[in-house]
């Protein structure tokens, strides 16, 4: 995990050039994000407000967190909602961020929507929302059956 003299690391430098290729090789060898949270967010929201697909594609790739925000707490989502870029949001969708996270201002994804008149993202936020809620409770019935060992069922003695 050695860093160059800017302090990024080599996964780092091959997801700022969207290298796929280096992305997967370091990544097999064992190389993370270790990056600064706030300052991966502002990233992605860069790259979601200017239509960037192929560099959220490669923080996704290189395991970073897609639902890091920037210094208002707000996601990627958040700007891909508000510069219109449905594709954006499609792809964010699919990776499964958090569909209805807060900014610091109390405002989702969704809220930006209706306030821009945009009804059909109001809508697919709304379903998104719904079935990331499901998924999370989903996952942690998962975990919780694996920590406790399984679910036992009983039969009935006659």
């Amino acid at each position: 995990h050695a860093k160059d003299q800017w302090g990024f690391t080599p996964l780092m430098c091959a997801v700022r050039s969207a290298n796929m290729e280096c992305i997967r090789a370091i990544k097999q060898a064992g190389g993370v994000i270790d990056g600064d949270p706030e300052q991966d967010g502002m990233e992605l929201c860069f790259a979601a407000s200017h239509g960037d697909l192929a560099t959220l594609k490669a923080y996704a790739a290189a395991g970073c967190n897609l639902d890091d925000t920037d210094y208002d707490g707000r996601s990627a989502l958040h700007l891909a909602v508000t510069h219109r870029r449905p594709d954006i949001v499609a792809f964010l969708l699919e990776e499964g961020v958090r569909p209805d996270a807060k900014d610091f201002f109390g405002y989702t994804p969704a809220d930006e929507a209706k306030r821009m008149g945009w009804s059909e993202m109001v809508s697919t936020l709304g379903d998104a929302a719904i079935a990331w809620r499901k998924t999370q409770e989903e996952r942690r019935a998962a975990e919780a059956e694996h920590e406790h060992g399984g679910v036992f069922v009983l039969d009935e003695i006659h």
